[in-house]
């Protein structure tokens, strides 16, 4: 006959002290994490709450009325046809609402105030351009001082600077004796230039270089070397080069 077997429920000691550090330090993590939630809730989340309002207070308010902005007027539409000029002034034209007024501004600041013909047709006055960019935009008026959104900015850029045109051939006053009738032409203006020498066009490369061989008539030839920018600036340089038929090649003369 078999004895019965008896599972004993028995823990060590140690384990015992072990789980019962748990259950206490679970507890007290319970006990933390309550009196933290009540804490944020009942102090640091009004305070949070307060010093936003406060901040609030100090921006200054939005005049919603005092700007007069109504959605229903269209705003103006603006023809300006070119993206860079060289000349300090610029009237602009365009067209919105007939019979209203036209407010122009540039970089922010109102330069013109236009009107509107029964076409909706204007044209305002010159109006003064800022060296470089100038961000060019309008809104339109009605009777009631009501304010249409902003047209759609345009940016046009201002420039009156002369372009760079150096040449390093010929020297002044250079003569030809004899030869070929032409002489070497080699200069240097900015990379994006155009260049032409008595009218016809130069290729210019990436550094602004060009070179190339102009024919010449008998006597004194007098030759036109232009550069111009995208802006319509340009830069004039003379020369007079003299071409003898007779005379045997002088040393200077170009082969």
């Amino acid at each position: 006959m078999r004895r019965p077997i008896y599972r004993s429920s028995f823990k060590p000691r140690s384990i015992r002290k072990s789980e019962s550090r748990a259950k206490k330090q679970l507890f007290i993590n319970l006990f933390l994490v309550i009196v933290l939630v009540f804490v944020f809730f009942t102090w640091v989340l009004p305070f949070l709450i307060g010093s936003l309002s406060f901040l609030n207070k100090n921006k200054p308010k939005v005049d919603v009325e005092a700007l007069k902005i109504d959605e229903a007027i269209a705003p103006p539409v603006l023809y300006i046809p070119f993206e860079s000029t060289n000349s300090a002034t610029l009237s602009v034209s365009g067209y919105s609402t007939p019979l209203t007024k036209v407010e122009l501004f540039i970089n922010e600041e109102l330069k013109s105030q236009a009107t509107t013909d029964s076409d909706g047709k204007f044209n305002s006055d010159s109006l003064v351009l800022e060296k470089g960019q100038n961000n060019i935009y309008a809104v339109t008026l009605n009777d009631a001082d009501k304010r249409s959104l902003p047209s759609k900015t345009i940016k046009l850029f201002y420039s009156d600077d002369k372009p760079i045109l150096e040449l390093s051939e010929p020297a002044d006053n250079a003569q030809v004796n004899g030869g070929d009738k032409k002489i070497r032409f080699v200069g240097k203006t900015d990379p994006d230039n155009s260049v032409t020498i008595n009218g016809i066009t130069i290729i210019v490369n990436s550094e602004g270089n060009f070179s190339t061989d102009v024919g010449l008539s008998e006597g004194d030839n007098t030759i036109t070397v232009e550069s111009s920018n995208s802006f319509g600036n340009k830069n004039l340089l003379l020369k007079i080069v003299k071409y003898n038929p007779q005379a045997s090649p002088s040393p200077s003369a170009n082969p």
